[in-house]
């Protein structure tokens, strides 16, 4: 082969070389949807178990799942509540 044919070669391998390895290099962003798009929350005395149950029993029946639970001390009454955080 000559001269030219070896440039001609060499540049056309180094085009596809470039063309192949762009996504690697420098992949184009990607944007996740969010998993959830509704959210409600549920404050209740920790006394009330059974609305409690109520809640969670209706919530998992409509399709909402619960991502948190915690409870909120009540320093001056001694009883607190309890946060639910429901989401679908």
């Amino acid at each position: 082969m000559d001269r030219f044919s070896r440039i001609c070669l060499a540049s056309i391998v180094l085009l596809l070389s470039v063309i192949a390895f762009r996504p690697v290099l420098s992949p184009p962003p990607v944007h996740a949807s969010p998993r959830f798009t509704e959210y409600d929350v549920f404050v209740a005395d920790q006394t009330q178990v059974d609305s409690i149950a109520k809640v969670l029993k209706k919530g998992s029946g409509a399709g909402w799942e619960v991502i948190g639970v915690t409870s909120i001390p009540d320093f001056h009454n001694g009883a607190g509540a309890v946060l639910i955080l429901l989401a679908r």
